[in-house]
């Protein structure tokens, strides 16, 4: 692996020029996260303790060490996560893609809340505030399956899949009661209630055990038109249950996405030993992901631009989409500060000059 500039050096340059231009309590932030990730994540697989603490000093958690395979990229072509995490919120407003019931509401204040979510509901501070049912019976009876999300939060932490399927009650696929989800929800703090979205057909054949998420990042330049410069259609499995989540050991799948044709492309997973391995099909239901196409991509693009030119206020995002049907999709939430292991597992951020030149105009240290 090259190294270019010393650790040291580079860590001193990148807070010379960051504390001109972020409030010094963000980029604070963004590094306790970072060693904070690196202490609670650890290795994926065998690295030498010399070897970590030099993909540390060059800003990248030893789980990038892995998915990026670094053993043999360059690491200058890969967005690394101490950037990633102390210098790459940009928007103005934060709070506008941080906090999931902001941005619901955000959303329907621009007119754009039938692309989002129907929320149904609330949890604060563990009591229950339903806005069309008298009680949570009533509200799974009538839904049969509903979404638990918090506020606050990222790559499906806390996230809840509840459904009832005549009288079995289930909850991120584990059977359970009425009584013990409403145990469950005296824990949460803030957290919304949402309709549960269901995909298109085509996801569903590749694995129906969970919706299978696209996420995509959004740079939208004040002068210029927006644009999407990576994705990646995150794909659940047996492993991950539920849920679609690739990292952490998790289980799930990251399949490459080409933003222009809306092509898939292999997909990738992490072993135990953190080795990355390709599949053309999926490795549980054996369906076929290489070389499939979106339909109604193109439409898909050309809502999502105008979308992001009536949201000024949001430069820089990670918009987590469902696609429900040919050129229809549904916003899950937007990311202020998203994480891009899921996206650069396939190609690095930063091979792309507008995407290089898009931060270094907002101030992102590379």
């Amino acid at each position: 692996m090259r190294i270019t500039q010393n650790p040291i050096k580079k860590f001193t340059t990148m807070l010379k020029e960051t504390y001109s231009g972020k409030l010094p309590a963000q980029v604070i932030y963004g590094y306790l996260t970072y060693i904070r990730d690196e202490v609670k994540l650890g290795a994926p697989g065998p690295l030498k303790l010399t070897k970590r603490l030099k993909i540390f000093g060059q800003g990248f958690l030893s789980w990038s060490y892995f998915v990026y395979e670094l053993e043999k990229n360059n690491p200058e072509l890969y967005l690394s996560d101490l950037t990633q995490k102390g210098f790459t919120t940009l928007n103005i407003n934060p709070e506008l893609t941080r906090n999931k019931k902001i941005f619901h509401d955000f959303m329907r204040e621009n007119g754009l809340d039938e692309l989002c979510p129907d929320v149904l509901g609330l949890i604060d501070d563990g009591a229950l505030r339903l806005n069309r049912y008298n009680n949570l019976e009533e509200l799974l009876e009538e839904r049969k399956k509903i979404v638990f999300k918090p506020f606050y939060g990222n790559s499906g932490k806390g996230v809840y899949i509840c459904e009832k399927n005549g009288k079995e009650i289930k909850i991120n696929g584990k059977k359970t009661t009425i009584n013990s989800i409403k145990k469950i929800m005296t824990s949460f703090e803030q957290y919304l209630i949402e309709e549960y979205i269901y995909q298109a057909d085509f996801l569903s054949d590749i694995f129906p055990g969970s919706p299978n998420t696209i996420r995509m990042i959004v740079m939208n330049p004040k002068d210029s038109q927006p644009f999407f410069p990576t994705a990646a259609l995150r794909v659940g499995t047996r492993k991950s249950g539920s849920l679609d989540n690739f990292l952490g050991g998790r289980g799930g799948l990251s399949v490459e996405l080409d933003v222009e044709i809306g092509e898939l492309g292999l997909a990738a997973s992490l072993n135990d030993s953190g080795k990355i391995q390709r599949h053309k099909h999926h490795p549980d239901t054996g369906s076929r992901i290489f070389g499939k196409k979106i339909e109604g991509w193109d439409l898909i693009i050309e809502n999502l631009t105008e979308v992001m030119k009536k949201l000024p206020e949001i430069k820089y995002a990670g918009l987590d989409l469902l696609i429900t049907g040919p050129g229809e999709f549904v916003v899950l939430e937007m990311n202020c500060n998203p994480g891009v292991k899921v996206l650069q597992i396939h190609k690095p951020l930063l091979k792309d000059k507008r995407v290089r030149q898009f931060y270094s105009e907002h101030g992102v240290p590379l």
